[in-house]
C-alpha cells in the first residue's frame, strides 16, 4: 500500500471506530519515517475537512510502561481542534462512542506562550516559553487488534491520540519558575477509578521531567522538516504519568495530586 492508501485506511477506521490490521502487516520495509509520512498525510487530510491542529501529544514517554507495550522510546502525533476538550469547573462527561479499545492517560499539558526550538534548556528556563501548565487527561485508543504494533505503526496511527480532557489551567506569569520546575518533577499524582485507588505515579515519569518530554519533541522535530516547528498557542500533553489503563461507559475517573498547585479532575465516560 501507498501511504496515501494507509492514510485513508486509517482514517476510515478513526472515523469508523473499527479495527484494522497494522500497516507493517506484510510490509516489512514499513519504518518509522514511512510512519512519520502517514503521519503527514494524515495531518494535510484532517486540516483538509477542518479539523484544524492546535497542539501535540506525547506519547511513551513514561519508561514504566514501555514493556507493557513492547515499545523502547517516545513518539508525537498532532491533537486537532476536534479532540481537545476543556472542562468546566473540573469535570467533563466524555463519550466513548466510536473507540476500539480505549484507556485512560493522566498527564501534565502545557500551552506555549512563544515559539520553541531550543531543546538544550534547563527545565526553568523552557518554562519561560510557557503560558500555562494544567491537568489533563489524554484518551488514547488503538485501532490494531491486541494493542499490538510497531513503533511505525504507532507513527502512522497518530500515536494512538483520540482526545485531551483539560482541567482549569495555571497561569505561569509571575511564578517562580524554579520552584515550579522543581515541583513539576516532584509532584505525586494519584488517579482514582469510581472513588478507589487505580494507580499513582509522579512528574518525573514523564522522560524524567515534563519538560524533558518537551525536550525531546523540540529535539525531534528539529530532524523532521516535514513538520513545522512548535508555535505560540500550541498545547503539549507530555505523557502518562501512571500506567494506561481501561476505561468502560459508566465509570467515574480523578486524578489527585500533591506538591503542585492543580485542582483534581473528573471525568465520566458514557
Amino acid at each position: 500500500m501507498t501511504d496515501g492508501e494507509i492514510a485513508t485506511a486509517l482514517l476510515d477506521a478513526h472515523d469508523r471506530g473499527v479495527p484494522i490490521a497494522p500497516p507493517s502487516v506484510g510490509d516489512s520495509g514499513f519504518d518509522v519515517h514511512r510512519g512519520y509520512a502517514v503521519a503527514a498525510e494524515v495531518l494535510r487530510r484532517r486540516a483538509a475537512r477542518g479539523e484544524l491542529p492546535v497542539g501535540r501529544k506525547i506519547g511513551f514517554t513514561n519508561r514504566n510502561i514501555w514493556a507493557q507495550f513492547g515499545v523502547d522510546g517516545p513518539n508525537w502525533a498532532h491533537m486537532y481542534s476536534s479532540t481537545v476538550h476543556t472542562a468546566r469547573d473540573n469535570v467533563f462527561d466524555f463519550s466513548l462512542a466510536g473507540t476500539v479499545a480505549p484507556l485512560i492517560e493522566p498527564e501534565i499539558a502545557f500551552k506555549l506562550a512563544r515559539p520553541l526550538t531550543d531543546a538544550g534548556l534547563e527545565p526553568a528556563r523552557m518554562l519561560e516559553s510557557v503560558e500555562w501548565v494544567a491537568r489533563s487527561y489524554e484518551i488514547v485508543d488503538c485501532p490494531f487488534p491486541g494493542w499490538t504494533f510497531t513503533a511505525a505503526d504507532a507513527a502512522a496511527g497518530s500515536a494512538f491520540h483520540h482526545a485531551l480532557i483539560l482541567g482549569e489551567p495555571r497561569p505561569l506569569a509571575g511564578r517562580d519558575l524554579t520552584a515550579l520546575a522543581r515541583a513539576l518533577g516532584e509532584c505525586k499524582l494519584t488517579l482514582l477509578r469510581d472513588g478507589a485507588t487505580a494507580d499513582q505515579g509522579v512528574g518525573a515519569n514523564a522522560l524524567g521531567h515534563p519538560c524533558a518530554a518537551l525536550a525531546f519533541l523540540v529535539s525531534l522535530l528539529a530532524k523532521q522538516p516535514q513538520f513545522a516547528p512548535l508555535a505560540a498557542g500550541e498545547i503539549i500533553t507530555t505523557g502518562t504519568l501512571t500506567r494506561a489503563l481501561p476505561i468502560k461507559r459508566g465509570e467515574t475517573w480523578r486524578s489527585e495530586t500533591s506538591g503542585i498547585d492543580l485542582p483534581p479532575l473528573s471525568v465520566t465516560f458514557n
